[in-house]
Formats: C-alpha cells, sequence, structure tokens
C-alpha cells in the first residue's frame, strides 16, 4: 500500500508542477523523508501525510478513495497475470 500511497502523491505533485523539493519546505518534511514516501519505502503517518495533501490541495476523502481505486486495479492486474 505504501508504493500506491507513494506513486499518488508523486502524480499530484507533478500534476500540479510543485517540486519535490518545494512540497517537502511548504509540508514541513525533509526532503529524503519525502523521497522515501514517494518511493514507498516507508509507510506515510496520518500527520505527514495530512500535511502533504493540505499543500497539494487534495481533499483526503478523495485522496484515499483515489487510493483504494488504484489498489483494486492493480490486484486485479496481478490476477490476471
Amino acid at each position: 500500500m505504501a508504493k500506491v500511497i507513494g506513486e499518488y502523491i508523486v502524480s499530484l505533485r507533478k500534476d500540479k508542477e510543485i517540486s519535490q523539493e518545494d512540497l517537502a519546505r511548504h509540508s514541513g518534511l525533509n526532503q529524503r523523508s519525502l523521497r522515501r514516501i514517494e518511493t514507498g519505502e516507508v509507510s506515510v503517518t496520518m500527520y505527514s501525510l495530512s500535511k502533504v495533501l493540505q499543500v497539494l490541495d487534495e481533499d483526503i476523502t478523495v485522496f484515499w478513495r483515489k487510493v483504494r481505486k488504484n489498489l483494486e486495479l492493480r490486484l486485479q492486474d496481478e490476477k490476471d497475470f
């Protein structure tokens, strides 16, 4: 799940044309931590996630809905494979 969350954060960040450095600075995370979240190396805390989503102007309910959908699609792809 951490990988799907990270990938979606990257997608949102790129869609909004925000650099990783700027997102880290504005969310209060250090860039290394954000990089690890984006690559799925670590699980993001709810506190950090809420800070990131605030900067990205993304509603947390919408975020979780899309993450769940991405997880379902990924699981379906694995099943079909």
